[in-house]
């Protein structure tokens, strides 16, 4: 994988920048990019919580059954596919916010910014990992599709991005009246926008990927009482997820009746499973009481409250663009419920 640590870096020289006041005709400047390089064994900036899905991993050869061999491999490829398609969503969904939604280039140039910051930090892949046959040949092509897209997008908007690093920090725009930089930022929103298009189709196609994947892990498993009650539970929740995809022509009664029967059964489940959600690391006490509870119905009854004490907030929050209240609930449903579900089933 190509890792580029490029909000690290921004962050230092904004650092080292802010004491001696950099400025230029009242505009101070913070961009950075660094060569890519691979295998890179430096982690990379986190936005948020620790992932919990796992490293791809190459099955034991310590199984001396074959078929049980042969399905372990199954899963490991299976695993390793999620794993990917996870992490080019959130690559895309950061690039989107990035060069688009909170681009500050245009705010800054007519002099309204005093500071410009643009801290990019993209993953992608050198090699898309092969997506696994088990997925049946349809889905396997909708997958490839969407990665090899993401992936490329990602990759295409890094020399841009580095273009405009280097003329903003050498101050071209002195010398040519920000014609270039006004040509370079515009192709940075286009890749921006790129992106999340990107990110919602990734977004698509995991959920699909992901319930055949529980599907097929499901007979087997060794905790499979939890793991259908919890798919039970995010199939409720799902109902809500779809709601939310509607953007603002969402029915705030309806999200309201929905909000309140996932907080019920969300607070119904961390009793029931008190047991598994004080275990260190349980798949149950990240799906009941971190996920559903704290990531989903708190911040849908806050998110909630805010609307019904100012109307005009629902448009922001349902907004198509990367970021939004209705967004990050969206994906903590679609992307994170079935991540937890998955990895139960897989101990």
């Amino acid at each position: 994988m190509r890792n580029l640590h490029l909000a690290a870096i921004a962050v230092l020289l904004a650092q080292a920048a802010t004491p001696a006041g950099a400025q230029d005709n009242g505009r101070a400047t913070r961009l950075a990019w660094t060569w890519p390089w691979q295998n890179s064994e430096t982690p990379a900036p986190s936005s948020g919580r620790t992932p919990t899905e796992t490293k791809p991993q190459a099955p034991s050869n310590s199984t001396a059954n074959p078929a049980a061999k042969s399905a372990a491999r199954e899963t490991a490829e299976v695993s390793n596919t999620l794993d990917a398609i996870k992490t080019l969503q959130s690559a895309c969904a950061n690039a989107a916010w990035t060069l688009w939604a909170s681009n500050q280039y245009p705010s800054w140039r007519n002099g309204r910014t005093p500071v410009l910051v643009l801290n990019y930090s993209i993953r992608t892949f050198e090699q898309l990992p092969p997506v696994s046959a088990a997925f049946g040949a349809d889905l396997q092509q909708r997958l490839s599709q969407a990665m090899t897209n993401a992936n490329t997008i990602i990759k295409d908007s890094f020399p841009v991005f580095k273009e405009m690093s280097n003329y903003v920090n050498a101050k071209d725009y002195e010398g040519d009246k920000f014609k270039k930089g006004d040509a370079l930022n515009e192709r940075l929103v286009a890749f921006g926008k790129s992106c999340h298009a990107a990110s919602n189709d990734l977004h698509t196609v995991y959920v699909d990927a992901v319930k055949v994947a529980i599907d097929r892990l499901l007979p087997n498993a060794t905790q499979a009482d939890a793991a259908r009650t919890m798919l039970a539970d995010w199939q409720q929740a799902r109902g809500l997820a779809d709601e939310l995809a509607k953007g603002r022509a969402a029915d705030i009664n309806k999200l309201t009746e929905l909000t309140t029967a996932i907080s019920a059964l969300a607070d119904k489940r961390r009793a029931e499973f008190a047991a598994d959600i004080g275990k260190s690391g349980s798949p149950q006490a990240r799906f009941y009481d971190s996920d559903l509870n704290e990531d989903a119905a708190v911040k849908m009854r806050k998110m909630l409250r805010d609307i019904k004490a100012n109307p005009a907030a629902f448009k922001d929050a349902a907004d198509d663009r990367p970021r939004t209240d209705f967004r990050v609930v969206r994906d903590t449903i679609d992307l994170q419920l079935p991540s937890e579900i998955f990895t139960l089933l897989r101990k």
